[in-house]
């Protein structure tokens, strides 16, 4: 069984995990308490002895599949995770075939790599972004043998059959996933209710 995510008030989740755990059994299914993460407030007093049994996290620190939940300090570790691993894959590119280099940099070191944090948590201005653009732009130019312009490299990062290489420029390319996301959402929620009107509704 794959890992699964509980939220709302704390008796709420209790009730929640208590239903998982016995419907579980029955089913040859047991929680792995060891592997199980509590997010709330630090400070915060829990009740439950079966929660408290949890690994304890606090917000800012948390994530959801490799996805900081709010732009924080999470945030910034994984960013940082990203751009070390890019330049560490770029300063080996040189041991292999050029045409192979470029097909890794675009489908697998480019924006592929990060997708996920860019869909699920707001990053639009990041300092990672910038670095990892950077980066991705020295590794374009290691695969090509040649130095590009500021206007070659917006060439090389143009979507669609206009591409050069589609490499993707991180600062462009995070707000459209992310509003997308939120559109989808809301259209979701107006099939739901269509008489609310929620924030992101008139975008």
């Amino acid at each position: 069984m794959d890992d699964f995510t509980l939220g709302g008030p704390e008796d709420v989740v209790y009730r929640d995990i208590a239903v998982v755990t016995s419907t579980g059994t029955s089913l040859g299914l047991h929680l792995n308490v060891a592997t199980c993460e509590l997010v709330h407030p630090q400070g915060s007093a829990i009740k439950s002895a079966v929660l408290r049994s949890f690994r304890s996290t606090a917000p800012d620190e948390a994530t959801l599949h490799g996805a900081p939940l709010l732009p924080s300090k999470s945030l910034d570790t994984e960013l940082d995770m990203c751009c070390s691993n890019l330049s560490k894959a770029i300063s080996r590119l040189s041991h292999i075939e050029a045409h192979d280099t470029l097909v890794l940099l675009r489908s697998c070191f480019c924006a592929p790599r990060i997708q996920h944090i860019l869909r699920c948590t707001p990053c639009h201005d990041h300092q990672a972004l910038t670095t990892f653009d950077d980066l991705l732009k020295s590794g374009l130019m290691v695969v090509t043998n040649c130095n590009l312009s500021d206007v070659q490299w917006l060439q090389a990062c143009l979507p669609g059959e206009m591409e050069v290489v589609e490499s993707v420029e991180l600062l462009r390319l995070h707000l459209p996933p992310f509003w997308l996301r939120l559109r989808a959402l809301s259209i979701s929620r107006m099939k739901l209710s269509p008489t609310l009107l929620f924030p992101w509704t008139l975008m």
